[in-house]
């Protein structure tokens, strides 16, 4: 069951390395992707993807979470990291922006481009 959900979520990517966590009591997969991006797959025993993180660039984010990231950018700040996480049928956007001045900004933005969370963190 878990090689059959490794294999759905392959896609065009390689299989880079696979470990079992007892504490999460799943298998943490991950596939090299195209393009210097990388996927993380959590998969239960029976094949159940628990959790989905996969690297990507603003030009894959819907409009309404590009336009939330390009607002919080105005003030010169540059993203860091963008990931796209989907974890029980929600799909939310992790972003991480280096501020010109000052601890970075980590955001997780929904689709619909609402921040749900924000922080600074150095």
């Amino acid at each position: 069951a878990v090689q059959d959900a490794i294999r759905l979520r392959l896609g065009d990517g390689q299989l880079d390395e696979i470990k079992y966590s007892a504490e999460r009591q799943a298998y943490k997969v991950e596939i090299d992707l195209p393009g210097k991006r990388e996927r993380e797959l959590w998969i239960a025993r029976d094949g159940t993807i628990r959790q989905e993180v996969e690297e990507v660039t603003l030009e894959m984010v819907p409009a309404a979470v590009r336009q939330t990231v390009t607002t919080q950018t105005a003030e010169g700040g540059r993203v860091d990291e963008l990931k796209k996480r989907t974890a029980q049928g929600t799909i939310l956007y992790l972003v991480e922006i280096d501020q010109p001045s000052g601890p970075d900004l980590h955001l997780e933005i929904a689709e619909d481009g609402t921040v749900s969370n924000r922080r600074l963190e150095d």
